[in-house]
């Protein structure tokens, strides 16, 4: 009986400061936030929020904000949001009660996706291959708990800090983008193996997670191509060969592979001038125009030479110098995960020997040989952990079921 009585009164002190203090309130400070059900960029969207939009904001679960928004429950990116001062106040409460969800996706960034893929003669299928994946939720919280099994990642992740970022924000633009140029690598090639699509989108959300673009919905597909090789997009789209993954020998290796075309994303190596212009180009997709009138538009046309620059850069695999930037970043995050990326190492190696097709210029040979002498050098700098993990046996469990 005392403990009900001391359970009440504790309530009615914690209702009765929150009626003296007020609630916590946030304002979204990007022209665009997805709004999920949960605290993650690979859940499910529950729609969008504008800039300026006002919410109650009810607490804070790492880099996300779990928020009251037109009576749904969710969450936003710590990132694009900015916690105010201001007391609850009917002028507060007038703005909360008009507040209004939009759609996930503009209608005009569906028009500028199809409109890229008419121009790489993409597939259409692939599109909705795109839209419908999505990774289960609870296969991903026990694969996130058996990865983490006795490994402090906190304390990882405190000993592993990230380098000076660039402001790596969602955007409409580059999802249509991405997935417009994503049509036409796809053509009829996708290897369709659920138990495989599963795994790597596993893996890369758990470096997702741990990255600076930790609210892109990043998904992964496999390529059915003997030949070695990744494609990474604007938007979150990575692409790995089957042939690739057939030469690697350890989750570690995987998460690097996966990590350096994370990296390459959210560090636009090889898309400067998308990073440049991505506010310019982001009017597109927000203009209220005639969608024939934007075709037109000196704007469009200088996407239209941005986009024909990162197709080209997919293949010719950029700058030396940006190509062991990529790495290195991809080393770090893998390692912020928690996974032994001094592995690449031996991927690199192994895949020299093979010497087999490249299906981009960064896995011929030559480029191999460069990039496994500045991996050892970069290495040395980072003096990552001892106690880094590369999961084999999971790997192994795997790999039977790679046909």
């Amino acid at each position: 009986m005392k403990k009900i009585i001391f359970v009440l009164l504790f309530l009615s002190v914690l209702c009765s400061l929150n009626a003296l203090f007020g609630k916590k309130i946030g304002v979204v400070k990007r022209d665009f936030v997805i709004f999920r059900k949960g605290s993650a960029s690979h859940f499910k969207p529950i729609g969008a929020l504008r800039k300026n939009d006002v919410f109650f904001i009810l607490s804070k679960e790492n880099n996300w904000y779990k928020i009251n928004f037109a009576d749904s429950i969710g969450y936003v990116s710590a990132k694009d949001v900015a916690e105010t001062q201001t007391k609850e106040n009917r002028k507060v409460k007038e703005s909360i009660a008009k507040s209004k969800i939009y759609a996930a996706v503009l209608p005009n960034t569906k028009k500028l996706t199809n409109y890229f893929r008419e121009k790489f003669n993409g597939n259409r299928k692939f599109i909705s291959v795109y839209d419908r994946y999505t990774v289960d939720e609870e296969n991903f919280a026990g694969f996130k708990k058996s990865t983490y099994h006795s490994f402090k990642l906190k304390n990882n992740l405190q000993k592993i800090p990230l380098p000076p970022t660039k402001d790596g924000y969602f955007s409409q633009t580059e999802s249509a983008i991405g997935l417009g140029m994503a049509t036409g690598i796809v053509s009829d090639k996708l290897y369709r193996n659920p138990l495989w699509q599963e795994y790597i989108n596993d893996v890369g959300n758990i470096i997702v997670e741990n990255s600076d673009v930790y609210d892109w919905n990043f998904k992964f597909f496999i390529l059915n191509s003997p030949a070695i090789g990744t494609y990474a997009l604007p938007g979150g789209i990575v692409f790995i060969t089957k042939g690739l993954l057939e030469n690697i020998e350890t989750e570690a290796e995987l998460a690097f592979v996966l990590a350096r075309e994370i990296a390459r994303i959210s560090h636009y190596f090889g898309t400067e001038q998308l990073y440049l212009q991505k506010d310019k180009f982001e009017n597109i997709v927000f203009a209220e125009k005639d969608w024939n009138s934007i075709t037109r538009d000196s704007l469009f046309s200088e996407l239209e030479n941005v986009t024909s620059e990162i197709y080209d850069s997919l293949s010719g695999g950029g700058t030396i110098k940006s190509v062991e930037e990529t790495d290195y970043l991809g080393l770090i995050y893998a390692a912020r995960a928690g996974y032994n990326s001094r592995e690449a190492i031996a991927l690199f190696k192994r895949l020299i020997l093979v010497a087999t097709v490249s299906a981009t210029q960064e896995y011929n040979v030559s480029a191999l040989e460069n990039r496994l002498a500045s991996l050892k050098k970069n290495l040395q700098k980072l003096a990552l952990p001892k106690k880094l993990f590369n999961h084999k046996k999971r790997w192994k469990e795997k790999e039977v079921f790679l046909d």
